[in-house]
């Protein structure tokens, strides 16, 4: 038989006391995402926005975001694979959590998006894909995230670079970014349409 589903006051207790101990926890990677399935869950379950959006208040409240900043730490071509995993799920929580429109200007407050921005260079395909993808929710109806993503923190040419992978996860991401990012920006348009080594793959974009 099927689990019942659990009420959302539970789960919304259940991922506050999550976020608080994530910190210390032996367990990140896993801690991390049973928060991501948690705000998944909430949002899938509630065609009320706006109960979503108190959710998404009480994640801010607990510190989320700044656990989740804290928790991304340095980037590097040597990280370990434990390490990898909590880049990986850090990503993941925040692009759940940004389906929330508050949050995209939480994200941004957080000061975490020119982080977001070092890791499309990463050794790893997924943690290309999960930054790509982060970036994609972050400009989405944001045009102040767009600017500073794509004028200020130079979020456009290694995203015209991951065009190029050989990963098609990963040049699905960089596009809905570089879509998103050049929807209502004419100053986007301009800094993509230099970065002409990507080829025709640009030309489908803009």
């Amino acid at each position: 038989p099927q689990p019942e589903p659990e009420p959302e006051p539970e789960k919304l207790q259940k991922m506050v006391s999550l976020v608080a101990g994530v910190k210390e926890s032996k367990h990140q990677a896993a801690d991390l995402s049973k928060i991501t399935g948690l705000i998944y869950d909430m949002h899938a379950g509630q065609a009320d926005k706006k109960a979503f959006g108190e959710n998404m208040r009480a994640f801010r409240a607990c510190g989320g975001f700044e656990q989740l900043v804290e928790l991304l730490g340095a980037v590097g071509s040597d990280v370990s694979e434990a390490v990898s995993d909590v880049h990986y799920e850090c990503l993941r929580c925040m692009n759940n959590a940004c389906a929330d429109p508050d949050n995209r200007d939480a994200l941004r407050e957080s000061g975490v998006l020119p982080r977001v921005v070092e890791l499309l260079s990463s050794p790893s395909d997924r943690i290309q894909e999960r930054a790509g993808f982060l970036i994609s929710w972050a400009s989405t109806s944001n045009e102040t995230n767009s600017a500073l993503l794509g004028q200020e923190l130079g979020a456009i040419p290694p995203l015209a670079e991951l065009l190029k992978s050989s990963a098609a996860n990963v040049q699905l991401c960089a596009s809905r970014a570089l879509q998103r990012l050049t929807e209502a920006s004419s100053a986007n348009i301009v800094t993509l349409r230099e970065c002409d080594d990507a080829g025709p793959l640009l030309a489908v974009l803009v």
